[in-house]
């Protein structure tokens, strides 16, 4: 697996200083090598819910989640919002690849209360689909969906859908998946299966994205392309 070199020693000096984990998530897990862009993802994320007039905010442990089936547990992983700015950014570097984003359709499992597919709809993906197995996220999800479209005259066109990741097979539409912190990697395994049974049927360029797992889709025959503020792209052209 191509993993992110570590910046420079005198990169965020003070940050390493303070602490060694904050330095850590910041240079390895988001992938952040400017101050600019700390700041900048600061910023997104602490006004992301006033902006959109929504609430993904706060973690959430997997016990809390409220599934119906108590067995997923095993699988999940808790509920964390995943940081726009890191996102804004693997979406331009995408469009780099697809150049236009109006007949793309886009999943994102384990979506949450739904900012990744906010930012999806923002970004101008034809269609969002948003996959989880926790009711209340789910609920939570759709609130914030219709919140963000209610006034808006030509409403993107998203879908929120109470589905298991491991026996979901993607439409043939569908060409740009997302993860984010969704399960473990059994699961991660399964839904390479049905992504690959989905690209058999119906032959396409497919595209993964993929920010805090360190799975590898290059198993399921997929490249690493490309990667930017913790975000992997793989593409399996």
């Amino acid at each position: 697996m191509t993993r992110l070199s570590s910046p420079p020693p005198y990169r965020f000096l003070l940050l390493n200083m303070l602490s060694d984990s904050v330095y850590h998530h910041v240079c390895h897990n988001l992938g952040l090598r400017r101050y600019s862009d700390l700041v900048q993802h600061l910023w997104e994320t602490a006004t992301f819910d006033l902006r959109y007039g929504v609430s993904t905010k706060g973690n959430i442990p997997v016990s809390k989640l409220g599934f119906e089936d108590h067995t997923v547990q095993v699988h999940a992983e808790r509920y964390s919002p995943a940081p726009p700015f890191c996102i804004r950014n693997a979406f331009r570097q995408l469009k780099k690849h697809l150049h236009s984003f109006e007949d793309v359709v886009f999943v994102d499992y384990g979506c949450g209360r739904g900012r990744v597919m906010l930012l999806a709809l923002e970004a101008g993906f034809r269609q969002v689909i948003g996959l989880d197995l926790s009711l209340s996220l789910l609920e939570q999800c759709r609130e914030n969906l219709r919140r963000y479209t209610q006034h808006q005259n030509d409403p993107p066109c998203f879908l929120v859908l109470k589905q298991n990741a491991a026996t979901y097979l993607p439409p043939p539409a569908a060409s740009v998946f997302f993860f984010f912190n969704s399960f473990n990697e059994l699961i991660f395994e399964q839904v390479a299966v049905q992504i690959t049974n989905s690209i058999i049927r119906h032959p396409r360029p497919v595209y993964t994205l993929i920010l805090g797992s360190d799975y590898n889709f290059s198993s399921a025959g997929f490249k690493l392309i490309d990667q930017v503020t913790g975000v992997r792209l793989f593409c399996n052209t």
